[in-house]
């Protein structure tokens, strides 16, 4: 199993409480210098550990229709866990 950064763990973390709008990881880079979390993100979707999904869009404005939303793997909920149980051991 790859080993995730804090950077990576956090997104992994973040995106396993919901799928999010991709749009809306493009745009917010609060915490991390400007392109950390495009770059994070897409590593995260070559590894396998998150994909691109077309699903309902949570905006008024396309009411009905779909949009990408980044979502996390099952492979990367076992990476996830794999990291979880190495920082308690």
């Amino acid at each position: 199993m790859m080993r995730l950064t804090k950077v990576a763990r956090a997104e992994l973390l973040n995106l396993r409480s919901a799928p999010k709008p991709r749009c809306e990881w493009l745009l917010d880079f609060a915490p991390w210098p400007k392109g950390t979390k495009q770059s994070t993100i897409s590593r995260l979707i070559r590894a396998g550990l998150a994909e691109v999904a077309e699903l309902p869009s949570p905006y008024r404005a396309h009411r009905g229709g779909t949009c990408p939303h980044v979502r996390i793997t099952e492979r990367g909920r076992a990476a996830l866990t794999d990291t979880m149980q190495e920082a308690t051991a």
